[in-house]
């Protein structure tokens, strides 16, 4: 054998083992991957489930909080009113002012109504009917209310 072809073989051999060891790398590297892959998988699965599970119990919870709200009555009672404006240590212009804002919140809540229903419920609010009056004739002296010339019903503008 000369050496020509005695360094042919050495780099044939050399080209085998450089091969075989890149075939084992790509079989690790492979397998790491395939691992890898899997591990996101199982984590991206568990955390939809866990998403689930939540939102399931949020709906549940939200439902039978209807349901009971319902059974009760309260889902459809009617929210608080807002809270008048204190009119104690005003001046009556001030008072007169702040208590005709409540009568323009009532009106435009509950729409067209008696001026008897009006005051009945301002009384209720702890409002004399002297007040309850200017204040109205103030709204009216703003054009914002409309009195009918019965003098019975009022609403809104």
């Amino acid at each position: 054998m000369t050496t020509s072809h005695k360094g042919l073989k050495n780099f044939d051999e050399n080209l085998k083992k450089a091969g075989s060891a890149l075939g084992r790398l790509f079989a690790r590297s492979q397998k790491k991957l395939e691992e890898s892959g899997r591990k996101a998988v199982k984590t991206a699965n568990e955390m939809v489930d866990t998403a689930t599970r939540t939102a399931e119990k949020t709906v549940e919870s939200t439902v039978e909080k209807i349901h009971e709200a319902t059974a009760t009555g309260e889902a459809t009672k009617k929210p608080a009113p807002p809270a008048l404006k204190s009119i104690k240590s005003k001046s009556i212009a001030d008072s007169v002012r702040l208590l005709a804002d409540d009568i323009s919140v009532y009106l435009n809540d509950n729409g067209k109504t008696t001026v008897e229903e009006l005051v009945a419920s301002m009384e209720k609010q702890r409002r004399n009917q002297g007040m309850i009056f200017a204040a109205i004739g103030w709204l009216a002296g703003e054009d914002k209310v409309k009195v009918t010339k019965d003098g019975k019903n009022i609403s809104s503008k």
